[in-house]
């Protein structure tokens, strides 16, 4: 299924890609290269703009427009837009587009639903006119029974997970679609079996019949889905998560590390000097840059929030022990932009911050994304290791291949309960897994660049500085 799955989106993601041009190198590349400012952060596609929901602030669509994208919005995220509090009073909404108004801030109060034009307020029921406080505008999907989108309809299928059971309440019964729409944006995983499972096809734009799908054909055999934004379409969540407290966050938003959450080092206790293990890196443009520059003896650049010499079942030099940030439990959220090309691998991951009295070498692969699997399909690589005998077993792996992770910021996370660790891309569970770790554990962003088995050989046109961006991260702790 994944090799399936990764070929239609090589496909696709070959046709919208564009070329990605080389910088030249010169005999002082280093230190250029450590200085130039990264590639400015990419919120959406480039691509043409997303469909929206434009607001008026008078009926029959006069007035004041404001065109919104997908995302949540409060008060004063739509005053900056332009919508100044309670003055909406129609709304012109695409097919494809979902708008939840609020009467009050944050997504409360009275709401009203939106997949279709309104062009007057004043009629509708609750009386909505210029009651609009806060709004979420959501892209959805549409299946149908027939094809050419003939026959009943399904409800809209905006971003998430959805069984068999789930789609049977959103209109969708087993082995029942033909034919779909999918706007700009979103991409729907199909699957032939319940809970994601068997054949799977992906379709990322409108498909009248559903009988041209390479190496699949799921039409009048769907019973489970996947809705998931597109890669550089994803909106950046709120720091604000219900029903969980902030416990850490760093959005990079300055021009230096804060050493006081994290150390500039790699593992520098298998190392035999700091400067071995230092982390090459700016802070710069709101994000971490992690960085190989070109002729560096270093193979990796990371950073860690936590530090022992025994850190990750590995014994070594002695060297000052550091606890800035560890959790047991909770949200762990970062928002990344990966590096591209074989040999080299963009990593997100969790490491037992050694506060017993045995070696705690449990780690979780939260995102380990390596150049090996080529430039347009990536997998997630997510592992749950735990200590058995004299060194580490592999205790549950899980890969997926997804779109191009390179291109643009993607989310991920992982929800760490006492008895589940559950997996996110783009704020979509992936894979859940039983827990088996019961102690702290501090965060860990590295890059890496060397040919192995893992990594694959490396590839000489690619330009330097190679880099991986970290927008921000968030950790949370769920309220009692």
């Amino acid at each position: 299924m994944r090799n399936q799955l990764y070929m239609v989106l090589v496909l696709f993601l070959m046709i919208v890609s564009s070329c990605k041009k080389a910088e030249q190198q010169s005999s002082n590349a280093d230190a250029e290269n450590l200085s130039k400012s990264p590639p400015a952060k990419q919120t959406q596609s480039t691509f043409g703009p997303l469909p929206g929901a434009t607001f008026y602030s008078a009926a029959s669509y006069g007035g004041t427009a404001v065109l919104l994208n997908a995302g949540t919005y409060t008060k004063a995220q739509l005053a900056a837009k332009g919508i100044a509090d309670n003055t909406a009073s129609s709304i012109k909404v695409p097919f494809g587009v979902k708008v939840t108004m609020y009467q009050d801030d944050n997504l409360t109060g009275t709401s009203w639903t939106f997949t279709s034009d309104e062009t007057n307020f004043t009629t509708l029921t609750p009386y909505a006119n210029d009651q609009m406080s806060s709004c979420k505008v959501e892209l959805y999907a549409t299946c149908y029974q027939n094809t050419n989108y003939g026959g009943t309809a399904s409800q809209p299928l905006t971003v998430g997970s959805y069984t068999l059971a789930q789609l049977n309440a959103k209109g969708i019964l087993n082995d029942w679609v033909n034919s779909i729409k999918v706007p700009r944006g979103l991409i729907v995983i199909l699957f032939a079996d319940d809970n994601f499972q068997g054949k799977a096809c992906t379709f990322s734009g409108n498909d009248a019949t559903m009988s041209y799908v390479p190496y699949n054909d799921i039409a009048g055999l769907v019973s489970s889905c996947k809705v998931i934004a597109a890669p550089g379409e994803i909106a950046i969540n709120p720091s604000t998560k219900p029903g969980y407290t902030l416990t850490m966050a760093d959005e990079f938003s300055g021009t230096s590390l804060d050493t006081t959450k994290w150390s500039p080092y790699y593992f520098r206790g298998r190392t035999s000097t700091d400067a071995e293990a230092a982390a090459v890196y700016t802070v710069s443009g709101g994000s971490l840059n992690l960085k190989i520059l070109q002729n560096s003896t270093h193979s990796n650049s990371g950073i860690q929030s936590v530090e022992d010499y025994q850190m990750h079942f590995l014994g070594g030099r002695a060297i000052p022990r550091k606890i800035l940030f560890a959790q047991k439990y909770g949200y762990f959220e970062a928002r990344i932009k990966t590096q591209h090309g074989s040999g080299s691998c963009s990593s997100y991951w969790m490491i037992g911050a050694q506060d017993g009295g045995t070696i705690e070498s449990a780690e979780a692969d939260i995102i380990e994304q390596p150049g090996s699997y080529g430039d347009y399909g990536y997998p997630t690589h997510y592992t749950d290791h735990t200590l058995g005998g004299g060194g580490v077993t592999e205790a549950a792996v899980y890969n997926y291949t997804l779109p191009n992770l390179t291109d643009s910021y993607n989310v991920y996370a992982l929800e760490w309960t006492p008895t589940v660790m559950n997996y996110y891309f783009n704020n979509v569970l992936y894979w859940t897994t039983p827990n088996r770790t019961d102690y702290r554990m501090g965060v860990v962003f590295s890059l890496y660049n060397a040919s192995s088995g893992f990594f694959g050989t490396l590839d000489p046109s690619i330009p330097y500085p190679k880099v991986m961006q970290v927008d921000y991260f968030r950790a949370y702790s769920k309220n009692p």
